[in-house]
Order: C-alpha cells, then sequence, then structure tokens
C-alpha cells in the first residue's frame, strides 16, 4: 500500500508541469553547459560554490541556485530532481545539482534562489523563523561558445542576490537580481 502511495505521490508531483528542453528541436549550431548549484548548510563555510557537485548545509535543509526557465519554458533544474531524489527520506535531503546543454543564442533565464527543507514541516518551521530566504528574477543571458556556466548567489537576511557566472572566471556574465 505504502508503494502504491508513493508511486502515485510520485506522479502527481511530476506530472503537474511539463518540461521543455532548453535546446530548440531544430538547432544544429554550438552547445554550452549550464549547471544550478547549491549546498547543504551544515557544510557551506563562505567557499565558494562548487558548480558539478555542490555541497550542503545541514542533512535536511540545504541552499539551490537554479535555472528554472529557459524562454518563459519550464526546465528540468535541482529543486525538481533533489525533491524527487530526497522522497521518503524523512529529514534527510539528497540534493541534486542539474546540469543542462542550453544553445549559444541569447535567452532569458528564469532564476530561482533559496532554501529547500527535506521534510515540508521543516520548511514550515524556518519560514515562521525568517530563515527560509529566496530571491528569483529573469536575466538576459548570452552565453559564448566555448565556455561553461552556472548560476550562483548568496542569501543573506539583509540582502540576497543570484545571477549566472563563467564557470572559469567565477565572473558574473549577466546581471545580479538582489532583493532585501
Amino acid at each position: 500500500m505504502r508503494l502504491m502511495l508513493a508511486a502515485i505521490g510520485a506522479t502527481v508531483i511530476t506530472g503537474c508541469s511539463t518540461l521543455s528542453t532548453p535546446v530548440p528541436p531544430n538547432y544544429t549550431g554550438p552547445l554550452v553547459q549550464l549547471a544550478d548549484t547549491g549546498y547543504l548548510e551544515s557544510s557551506h563555510r563562505g567557499a565558494f560554490l562548487n558548480a558539478v557537485t555542490g555541497h550542503q548545509e545541514s542533512s535536511g535543509r540545504g541552499v539551490f541556485f537554479a535555472a528554472v526557465e529557459i524562454n518563459g519554458q519550464a526546465i528540468n533544474n535541482a529543486y525538481r530532481e533533489t525533491r524527487l531524489a530526497s522522497q521518503g527520506r524523512g529529514f534527510g535531503l539528497r540534493p541534486v545539482y542539474t546540469r543542462r546543454d542550453v544553445p549559444v543564442l541569447p535567452m532569458q533565464v528564469a532564476l530561482s534562489g533559496g532554501h529547500e527543507s527535506a521534510a515540508p514541516i521543516e520548511a514550515i518551521l524556518f519560514a515562521a523563523a525568517g530563515d527560509h530566504l529566496s530571491v528569483n528574477g529573469v536575466v538576459t543571458f548570452n552565453p559564448s561558445e566555448g565556455r561553461s556556466y552556472f548560476v550562483t548567489g548568496e542569501l543573506k537576511k539583509e540582502r540576497s542576490c543570484i545571477w549566472i557566472a563563467d564557470t572559469t572566471s567565477k565572473q558574473p556574465v549577466t546581471e545580479k537580481i538582489c532583493n532585501k
């Protein structure tokens, strides 16, 4: 019975949104990689966020910086993959940092950064305490052939920001979206 309920729940969660591929069907030009990043709270010590593997804040709560839409179309991202990988693990968050190919074309990318908790009750408690931070916005991204990129940012009570950076130089390649 539990297995059947879990399967139904997974179907409902994954079936609620249609994801598109960032690469148009007839596109034959060059591609670059755009990675989501994050960390689990207990291990973050102000170090640069690893664009490939990320790291965690605590066993049940993490921070994610992700591309969630390209040109208005929802795409697979670290939030979605982490939620799917963490189902049935109680307070244990299993972070998954998504990477995807994108065409070398100018595009509008919706970015989302914030805390993610393995257990919904934990998210509610952190939000009630004012410790569930987030930042969202849309940036214009114009990738260059032969480069790779990652979504990154910072979450602080006084100001949170999110942007896309070059993997090699670690420099921003889009505007920084910030809120207070």
